[in-house]
């Protein structure tokens, strides 16, 4: 999808940061459903919060699980892994980071967050 290519390129573009910081870079795709005008998962917004449509309940939550399974993996390959993690995004992925960093305050270290709109 255009969302996995996006994910794809945006890895490319960051990986040499994350190696020079000897950080893991994790980048979640999260579908976005058509014909859906006032539902968008990337911005973390109030009606992808409250949906009730199978697989997309809570987001936020399902990127809780990717963070601690892959600092469960990255443990057992001896890594020593914070379970606080820095958040960043522009645009539609910034209000998707703003809306998890307050409501997960305790998992998040630190923000870095351009143009959230909304």
């Amino acid at each position: 999808s255009v969302f996995d290519k996006g994910a794809f390129n945006k890895i490319r573009q960051c990986q040499d940061i994350a190696d020079d910081l000897e950080v893991a870079f994790l980048v979640p795709v999260f579908p976005d459903p058509p014909n859906m005008v006032c539902f968008y998962t990337h911005a973390l917004d109030r009606d992808s919060l409250l949906t009730t449509i199978q697989g997309l309940q809570r987001l936020d939550k399902q990127l809780l699980a990717m963070i601690d399974n892959s600092i469960r993996r990255l443990s057992q390959g001896g890594w020593n892994v914070d379970s606080k993690v820095l958040m960043t995004g522009f645009s539609a992925s910034g209000m998707f980071a703003n809306s998890f960093t307050i409501l997960h305050p305790k998992r998040v270290i630190a923000s870095a967050i351009g143009s959230p709109g909304g």
